[in-house]
C-alpha cells in the first residue's frame, strides 16, 4: 500500500530543476529476511529505482 508521495528536484547548470518523483510503500514484514521491508522507487531522470530497506526491532514477535 502506498502511504507517501514526495517530489524532490534536481538543480543542474544545464537548465531548470528537474522533479524526480519519490513513492513510499507501508512497511511490511518480509519472510525471507525475517524482519520488517520497507519498497520505494525513485523515478530518476533516466530510469526508474525500486529497492527495499529492511531493518529488526528487538521487541518485534511474529
Amino acid at each position: 500500500m502506498l502511504i507517501l508521495t514526495h517530489t524532490l528536484y534536481l538543480r543542474t547548470p544545464a537548465g531548470p530543476p528537474l522533479a524526480i518523483p519519490i513513492r513510499l510503500y507501508k512497511p511490511a514484514i518480509d519472510d525471507e529476511f525475517g524482519c520488517w521491508g520497507c519498497r520505494f522507487e525513485i523515478d530518476w531522470p533516466h530510469r526508474r529505482k525500486a529497492m527495499s530497506g529492511y531493518g529488526q526491532d528487538a521487541k518485534m514477535t511474529f
